[in-house]
């Protein structure tokens, strides 16, 4: 793998295949061809690479994620299960935020008012 790659090289290394059923392309890590070099993006990648997802019950859901399908997950039936953990995350994480007095605090509210716009010709 090439670590750090610079954005003008990154067409050197990142390919795009053309899939007959659907609408979307198919990256791939161009040194491994296709379709050897094919990697997803999304919630399953993010679960699949991350240690932990920092709060209580996301973390025992990943545990159990893990337990049931590995360390690594390949199934596309398991991207809504990892939504799923990503949500439970995200929940946890506002509860944990809006339990602080400070967050509430009138003195960082910001109050919106009218803008004038102007247009430059």
């Amino acid at each position: 793998m090439h670590e750090g790659i610079a954005p003008e090289d990154y067409h050197r290394f990142i390919g795009e295949a053309t899939l007959s059923d659907s609408y979307l392309k198919a990256p791939f890590y161009k040194p491994q061809g296709w379709p050897e070099g094919i990697y997803r993006v999304g919630p399953l990648a993010r679960i699949n690479v991350a240690e932990k997802m920092g709060t209580p019950r996301a973390d025992a859901a990943l545990a159990e994620f893990r337990q049931r399908f590995g360390r690594i997950a390949h199934s596309s039936f398991l991207y809504h299960y990892a939504r799923l953990i990503e949500v439970m995350y995200a929940l946890e994480a506002m509860q944990i935020l809006l339990q602080q007095p400070d967050v509430l605090d009138t003195h960082v509210r910001a109050e919106a008012g009218s803008t004038r716009w102007r247009v430059s010709a």
